[in-house]
């Protein structure tokens, strides 16, 4: 059986980001903290493997920078 999860993180976004957070987590069919549970699996290999890409940000992505 897997560990019950009880603990929590967060994190401070503006509203449009929280926005486009529950947007994308629609378009995968999920909510956010499954969205950000993929996000984690799929991204920190990728972080630890390839240097550069722990200089991206959230403001580097063109989903996060449309207006509102």
């Amino acid at each position: 059986m897997a560990d019950k999860r009880e603990s929590h993180i967060s994190a401070a976004v503006t509203a449009f980001e929280k926005l486009q957070v529950r947007r994308a987590a629609e378009m995968c069919g999920t909510d956010e903290a499954g969205l950000i549970k993929m996000c984690l699996a799929i991204g920190v290999p990728q972080l630890l493997q390839v240097p550069y890409l722990q200089r991206v940000r959230l403001e580097d992505s063109a989903f996060f920078n449309q207006k509102p």
